[in-house]
Order: C-alpha cells, then sequence, then structure tokens
C-alpha cells in the first residue's frame, strides 16, 4: 500500500522534461512556478526537480541527526500542474510523513500519515535523493518513501553550452559554446584563451551546479543595489531546445540572488582548477 499510494514522488526524476522542446518548456510559466517565488520559510517546493528552498530541507536533515524537533513541509507539483503535499515532522524521536493528494485530480484523492525510522540523504555525481526509511503505513504494509528527488546527468541532455560574463564591468568570461576564457588582469590588460574546452568530468560538475541551484526557476534577482567597485554577473545557458538568462550584481541579498552568486562562484571555482586556466597570467592590479 505504502508504494503503491507514495510512487508519485517519482515525478521529480522527469526535471528533464521541463529542459527539452521549445523555449516555451524551459521558460514555464503558471500558478506553480509563481509559487516557487513565494514559499515560507518551512516549505519546500518541487516542480519537476526544480526545488525552491532546498537549504531548509538540509536544515531539517541536520535536525533530525541532532535529535531536534522540527517540521518541513513538501509541495509537489504533477505535470498537470496539480499539488501534492508531504508534511514531514519529527519530534525529537519518531519521524512522521503525512501525504495528502486530495488535490491531484489524478491521485486517490485521500490522506495518509505514515511513521518512519530514518530520514538519509543520498548524492552521487548524477543525482540527489532525501528518503525515508522504513515507513510503516496503519495497515502494517512498510517501505521507502523518497521525498525530494533530483537528476543532472548530463549525458541525458542532447546539448549544454553556458556563458558566464562576471566580475567588474563583467570583463571575465567563460564560454563553453565558443570555447573562449577571458580572465581580467585588472590592469587595463586580458588574458585569453581560444579553444577552451572543459572536460566531461567538468561539464557534469558545473550542470550539477545549476541544477541545485533551480536554474530551470523563475528568478527574482537585481541589477538595483550599488557597491563599489561594482561586481555583477551574466548568465547564460543553453539546454537543448532552450535557454535561460540571468543578471544580477553580487550585492543582491535576496535568497535567489544569494542563491545565483552561489551558482556563479562555484562554477569559477570549477574553473580555477582547469589546468588551462592556471597557467594564465596572475592578476596584476585591482579595483578600489
Amino acid at each position: 500500500m505504502v508504494k503503491k499510494c507514495l510512487t508519485f514522488i517519482l515525478i521529480s526524476v522527469l526535471m528533464i522534461l521541463s529542459a527539452c522542446g521549445t523555449n516555451s518548456s524551459v521558460k514555464e510559466q503558471g500558478q506553480a512556478s509563481n509559487n516557487l517565488n513565494s514559499v515560507g520559510s518551512n516549505e519546500i517546493v518541487n516542480m519537476h526537480g526544480n526545488v525552491k528552498n532546498l537549504n531548509r530541507l538540509d536544515f531539517f536533515v541536520e535536525n533530525v541527526t541532532a535529535k531536534k524537533s522540527d517540521e518541513v513541509k513538501i509541495t509537489h507539483y504533477t505535470i498537470e500542474g496539480d499539488p501534492i503535499y508531504d508534511t514531514v515532522t519529527f519530534d525529537g524521536k519518531q519521524l512522521k510523513i503525512t501525504n495528502d493528494n486530495s488535490e491531484d485530480k489524478f491521485g486517490s484523492g485521500e490522506i495518509f500519515t505514515y511513521t518512519c525510522k530514518n530520514l538519509t540523504k543520498n548524492e552521487s555525481e548524477t543525482g540527489l535523493e532525501y528518503l525515508l526509511i522504513d515507513c510503516k503505513a496503519p495497515d502494517g504494509s512498510s517501505g521507502n518513501h523518497p521525498i525530494v528527488s533530483i537528476r543532472y546527468n548530463l549525458a541525458e541532455q542532447d546539448y549544454f553550452a553556458f556563458r558566464l560574463e562576471y566580475g567588474v564591468n563583467q570583463k571575465n568570461v567563460i564560454d563553453t559554446k565558443n570555447q573562449e576564457i577571458v580572465k581580467d588582469l585588472q590592469n587595463g590588460e586580458m588574458a585569453t584563451v581560444m579553444d577552451f574546452q572543459f572536460s566531461e568530468s567538468e561539464m557534469q560538475q558545473i550542470y550539477k551546479v545549476l541544477v541545485i541551484g533551480g536554474y530551470l526557476g523563475e528568478k527574482q534577482i537585481s541589477t538595483q543595489c550599488k557597491e563599489k567597485p561594482l561586481y555583477s554577473y551574466k548568465l547564460k545557458v543553453w539546454i537543448n531546445q532552450g535557454e535561460r538568462e540571468f543578471e544580477w550584481n553580487r550585492c543582491d541579498m535576496s535568497e535567489d540572488g544569494k542563491q545565483m552568486t552561489k551558482v556563479a562562484d562555484d562554477i569559477i571555482a570549477i574553473l580555477k582548477k582547469n589546468e588551462t586556466y592556471k597557467g594564465l597570467p596572475e592578476v596584476k592590479g585591482d579595483y578600489e
């Protein structure tokens, strides 16, 4: 019974569908997309693997490990846009999950509550899963329950490229589409490498960073904040038939702004470990 009632969660692995097809599919709008920008402090929204507020789920896992009481609500959206709710509670001793698919037109319309023995976070190079272990239903049946599953296997995509401009006046460039990197030496000089390519492993790492950062979702980011020197970013991602584009300043301290800055910084960190990049001249000046 548990397995039958909870298999809907596997819709999250269909995230790839939102990255395939036309531009409009990647720039998906609608009520579910809007809800990604209006989550509460204890709410996680999972729209086909594009997850908002994932850090809150990590914090919940930490609290379970530390035997601290906590509660999170996870809202999943079906392909048709219907919400399905998982409320996971921990009282310091016992884990419970209440599964509510009463608003799913194709669901059972019922609400079930299960007790579970543990919660694990399982991460690999191509996927991430938060799994409730040994959940028991009132009828005595039991099984494991994935509450969030995210796939970021680059091999499943037909095409992936990106261009990241960053720094003061966005003079630094990483462009995998045109196979180019530009390093601002901050003294009026630029170091450029043409025919640059990341390894397959590096591209997989970068794709993971983008997926975990929710690049397919709508972002409320801004270029309005000002600081000196003004450090800013422009990111364009091509994925299959679609594309996503973002521009923001590092001083944007909104949740989306901080998340996108982390995405950019993680990509830059991968670049800085690349042997070709390490062979470029050191920065010779600075911006005041």
